[in-house]
């Protein structure tokens, strides 16, 4: 306001041409005090308009950043541990709900893990960050702990290299017409390990499905990515991932005693475990005992990228370890949920069974699974998509502005995360009818039941996970078995679910399974 008065005293200054009004003859005073008034009102009236357009002209070139409050910098943790909390909870979707409410934005800010982060709404901000490429407008990024314990693996590559990585697996490793070879290694490992571990159980025994599970899938997984198969060796690395594991969405503080420095305890002992496998490795290949392409190790030890480039050890270890984690884990996980959900509704285990027996009889002599087999399992896959609907594996789309960008007429700084979580959409009541309901139906057309730009269970975009076609076969070939085997009922069918980095159950997820032939 004082501004604008000098403003209003400078312009009656000039216009009337007077140092002083009040030292005038009086009729030049009686003209001053008629005018005066008119000058006043309307100069006033021309400044403090200009001033409203100037300064709505700046606001509207001014950045104007998500609503949200952030953290002291350095010192302040700002909503690191209630969201974490939330997310530990499962109450991600009551999280968000609330910072909408109080932001009066679908679109908000906040700090996480001493970062400005901001959380985007679905469909919209779900296609923005998994169309855009990396290192143009938005880049790959995850919680410096999950970097720093999966350094080297393809998760924290970027740009070309992501690129040049993904077409190398894609080419020699994941691509349909490999794995389609390594599908009669995945179902005998199935098959020996069901053997070997479940099929000796009394029949009612009861088992901590989860656990067991994990074990299973760590053997195939092991064979594919090392060709090892000595269960000793597999059973040493299984409490080793998962104390690994525990560290990924953590504050990455490397002191003893907290879970970060425990993660990375784990981690040197899988790095010196896999070097060694390396070693051995190269060995078999001079000798001629181990072909280039029997496995992951081999195709990365032995065939280049396009571009003639050879990794280095520290490169396969990262992959190796990558695939090893988020192959067993992942995929065993899902595994359990399915188990779970199944178990709840006789509709939809009656309804797999009349799939998966349709298959067995379409067979002679128990001849293995073929691709064709995988592919008629569309209820299944179905009934697989839905459990990880209703309990991510993935809970979040995480990456990092590359440069400043507008969003929905908010600006987003380079730098800041940029975040989309189920919550805002594939477990959002906007979006999805039902959504805390298990209904595999939702997905048999496209698009309709599940809005597209809603839901990644396998990431999307340009950095879908390259290992979606090798998680899907061992996790359908799982299921086959275990319908063809067993009948399971839950023992703890109200266990809570939570979770560190996936999904886990509190107190166990005990099953009691009855032995037979099924189909």
């Amino acid at each position: 306001m004082a501004k604008v008065a000098a403003d209003i005293r400078l312009s009656l200054h000039h216009l009337l041409e007077v140092p002083n009004i009040f030292t005038t003859s009086s009729s030049q005073s009686s003209l001053v005090y008629f005018i005066f008034p008119v000058l006043l009102v309307a100069v006033t009236t021309i400044i403090l308009t200009w001033r409203i357009v100037a300064n709505g002209m700046t606001d509207a070139k001014r950045p104007r950043p998500p609503p949200g409050k952030l953290a002291l910098p350095i010192i302040g943790f700002g909503d690191t541990m209630k969201f974490m909390a939330a997310f530990s909870r499962r109450e991600t979707s009551e999280y968000v709900a609330q910072k909408i409410k109080e932001c009066g934005s679908p679109v908000f800010k906040t700090t996480i893990l001493g970062r400005t982060t901001v959380f985007l709404d679905a469909p919209d901000g779900v296609k923005l960050l998994t169309s855009a490429t990396d290192d143009i407008l938005i880049k790959n990024s995850v919680p410096a702990s999950f970097q720093r314990l999966l350094s080297k693996g393809w998760m924290n590559y970027r740009g070309q290299e992501f690129k040049a990585l993904k077409n190398h697996a894609s080419d020699h490793f994941f691509g349909l017409d490999i794995l389609q070879r390594y599908l009669p290694i995945v179902e005998r490992n199935v098959v020996e390990q069901i053997g070997r571990s479940w099929m000796g159980q009394e029949d009612g025994a009861v088992i901590e499905s989860h656990s067991n599970i994990k074990t299973l899938l760590l053997g195939v997984i092991a064979e594919l990515c090392l060709g090892l198969t000595d269960s000793t060796e597999i059973g040493k690395l299984k409490p080793l991932f998962e104390i690994f594991s525990q560290g990924m969405f953590v504050v990455p503080v490397n002191l003893p005693g907290f879970q970060f420095y425990r993660s990375l305890q784990a981690d040197k002992q899988i790095i010196r475990f896999l070097k060694q496998q390396i070693t051995r490795r190269r060995k078999e290949l001079k000798e001629g005992r181990a072909s280039p392409s029997q496995d992951f190790l081999s195709v990365l030890l032995t065939v280049p990228t396009k571009d003639g480039y050879y990794y280095k050890d520290e490169e396969i270890v990262g992959n190796l370890k990558t695939l090893l984690w988020a192959g067993y884990d992942t995929s065993a996980t899902t595994v359990t949920l399915a188990l779970r959900y199944v178990a709840k509704d006789q509709k939809v285990y009656e309804q797999l069974i009349q799939e998966h027996s349709a298959i067995a009889r379409s067979k002679q002599d128990n001849k293995c699974l073929t691709w064709e087999d995988l592919r008629s399992m569309k209820y299944s896959w179905r009934v697989i998509l839905e459990t990880m609907r209703v309990t991510p594996v993935i809970a979040s789309i995480m990456r990092e502005a590359n440069n400043d960008f507008e969003y929905k007429g908010f600006t987003i700084k380079k730098g800041w995360k940029v975040w989309c979580t189920s919550a805002q959409s594939s477990q959002n009541p906007d979006l999805i009818d039902n959504p805390d309901v298990f209904d595999p139906s939702r997905f048999e057309q496209p698009g309709v039941g599940v809005p597209r730009y809603t839901y990644f269970p396998f990431g999307m975009g340009y950095r879908q996970c390259p290992g979606m076609e090798l998680g899907k076969m061992v996790i359908l070939v799982t299921l086959h078995h275990f319908l063809k085997n067993f009948k399971w009922s839950l023992v703890n069918p109200e266990a809570k679910i939570l979770y560190a980095v996936l999904p886990y159950f509190d107190g166990g997820s005990l099953i009691r399974i009855s032995k037979g032939e099924y189909f």
